[in-house]
C-alpha cells in the first residue's frame, strides 16, 4: 500500500534520496526499471527499498526490504514463503 515505485520518469520528491542511494551502489535506472523497484517511505516498510518479485500471471509474489538509511536492521521481508525466484515480467 505504501510502496513508491521508482521505474517512472516522474520521481516524488520522497524518492530522490533513494534514486541516488541506489546509484552509489551501482544500480542504473535499468535496473530499477528491470527490477520494478521501488521504495516505501511511511508504514511498516518504512525507509526501505523494495524490489519485488512476480510470478508468471505478473502478480506479485515475495518483495525483498533494504533500509537505505542506516536503521539496525538492514532487511525486513514479509512473513511469506522463500521458496521463489526472483524473475521479472
Amino acid at each position: 500500500e505504501e510502496f513508491v515505485s521508482l521505474a517512472t520518469d516522474n520521481i516524488p520528491a520522497t524518492g530522490t534520496y533513494v534514486f541516488r542511494y541506489l546509484q552509489k551502489l551501482g544500480i542504473t535506472k535499468a535496473d530499477i526499471l528491470k527490477w520494478k523497484i521501488g521504495y516505501c517511505f511511511d508504514g511498516e516498510y518504512r525507509n526501505r527499498i523494495v524490489i519485488p518479485s512476480f510470478d508468471d500471471d505478473g502478480d506479485i509474489n515475495y518483495f525483498a526490504a533494504r533500509s537505505y538509511n542506516g536503521d539496525s536492521y538492514k532487511y525486513k521481508n514479509p512473513r511469506a514463503s522463500k521458496n521463489i525466484i526472483f524473475k521479472t515480467v
